[in-house]
């Protein structure tokens, strides 16, 4: 745990004294429920949970003549403004000669359970929660988190390539340098595992906004970093 002396930061040393699951690497103590779900800044993690019946209202298919979309997408959907946004990120990429596909993106509570549960099924205790998060904490079911691949992955698939992958694409190099311009940040990055939780997902893109996007990226930050520097952290009660 980082001290005030170390961070030089007054909202992280009180966040992260009150909160100190915020970085993965501390135990959850005790579980929060999410009050204000809808905020685009929301952070979901361990620790951080939204409501198992928790869905936005807004949610959108990406316009389907801008955004292509796998054949395996179970729901592409997306709050409206993420959406817009994609939209935006995916026009840009293709005008540089890039061919963005969207894998996954909105997922229920429900579907989030039985994927974990899957997940468990396959690998003991400790793979499995690095590498899917837990029913209701998962960005997925914000509507502002979207899994990327790309069409040359696809393609590879096709003629017979299993080992192909989206972080050693060079439309992944794209978006890594240029989501923020769009609101998206590369949520699970390999070196960030401590702080996230997540075992690296080049594929997993978060919409927070362009202002909070920008600075994250110029900062080098997480998500949970940006929230303890800023003193941005979800309204919650106590309990899951």
């Amino acid at each position: 745990m980082e001290s005030y002396e170390e961070n030089k930061n007054y909202n992280y040393a009180v966040l992260i004294t009150t909160y100190p699951f915020i970085i993965s690497e501390n135990e959850v103590d005790q579980p929060y429920t999410i009050q204000n779900p809808d905020d685009v800044l929301t952070l979901v993690k361990k620790g951080f949970y939204l409501p198992a019946n928790y869905e936005p209202s807004d949610l959108v298919n990406p316009d389907p003549d801008k955004v292509k979309v796998a054949s395996d997408c179970d729901d592409p959907r997306l709050r409206k403004e993420a959406a817009n946004a994609l939209v935006e990120m995916f026009d840009a990429a293709k005008k540089e000669g890039y061919d963005l596909v969207v894998n996954s993106a909105y997922r229920s509570y429900t579907d989030q359970k039985a994927t974990y549960d899957d997940y468990f099924n396959k690998y003991d205790p400790v793979t499995a929660a690095s590498l899917v998060a837990e029913p209701g904490g998962s960005e997925h079911q914000t509507g502002l988190g979207v899994d990327l691949t790309c069409q040359a992955v696809i393609d590879d698939k096709l003629n017979g390539i299993e080992n192909s992958r989206f972080g050693y694409k060079p439309d992944y190099k794209w978006c890594v340098a240029n989501s923020y311009k769009y609101g998206f940040i590369l949520r699970y990055e390999e070196d960030k595992a401590g702080i996230t939780g997540i075992a690296n997902e080049p594929w997993h893109f978060r919409y927070v906004g362009k202002e909070a996007a920008k600075e994250i990226f110029n900062n080098g930050w997480t998500l949970e970093e940006y929230c303890l520097n800023k003193g941005v952290i979800p309204d919650i009660k106590k309990g899951q």
